[in-house]
């Protein structure tokens, strides 16, 4: 087991269950406010649930957050380096290609789909509404990161980076060099994005 990577994740752990813990709360408090309360409200496009809600972010959040809690797996068998004409015909073009800045710009470019993209609701419903949406929405990214890492372990894919020497020894010669399908960043906005839109047509918004 990798114990630096154990340090690491134990505070990230923590804080996901904090983040955790506190959206099932704020979904018991929505779940059983009160009718008169919700019908003064315009209304969001779905109406939580305890017995719905609340299991599908405990089992969202304890699948998504199983890649922290996990001990870390053996590398692929074929790192650090891997044959690229071992890669199918679509992708080879893309074999061993690497860089620090891409991969900055996806994390930017994800975290800016899933905070931005919801957004609106609040603006269009109101806080209370908005939230309310954007929680299901949280519910969908949840359920599908923990899709991810459920396919990562199993498929154990090896990154593009594992095909070349660009990248340092150590990203091609641990367990997380073996996950790249499918990716986190895609899935995720993915799911945020279409569920957004499934809410605004919920909403009756046909045009964004």
């Amino acid at each position: 087991m990798n114990t630096k990577r154990t340090k690491k994740s134990q505070p990230a752990a923590k804080r996901g269950l904090r983040i955790l813990c506190g959206l099932v709360a704020f979904v018991a408090a929505l779940g059983l406010a009160p009718p008169e309360a919700r019908a003064a409200d315009d209304g969001p496009a779905y109406q939580l649930s305890v017995d719905l809600d609340v299991p599908a972010l405990l089992l969202g959040g304890a699948l998504a957050s199983s890649y922290f809690l996990m001990g870390e797996t053996a590398p692929p068998a074929c790192a650090p380096r891997c044959a690229p004409s071992t890669v199918n015909t679509f992708d080879r073009p893309f074999a061993g290609l690497y860089s620090r800045r891409w991969q900055t710009v996806g994390d930017v470019a994800t975290a800016s789909t899933l905070l931005l993209v919801p957004l609106p609701l609040i603006f269009d419903e109101g806080a209370r509404s908005g939230l309310q949406d954007i929680l299901v929405i949280g519910e969908a990214v949840l359920l599908t990161s923990g899709l991810e890492a459920i396919v990562n372990y199993a498929v154990k894919r090896p990154r593009p980076r594992l095909y070349g020497d660009e990248a340092p020894l150590d990203e091609r010669d641990d367990g997380n060099a073996g996950r790249s399908f499918f990716s986190g960043h895609v899935g995720n906005c993915v799911a945020a994005t279409a569920a957004t839109f499934i809410t605004l047509r919920h909403l009756q918004h046909t045009k964004l």
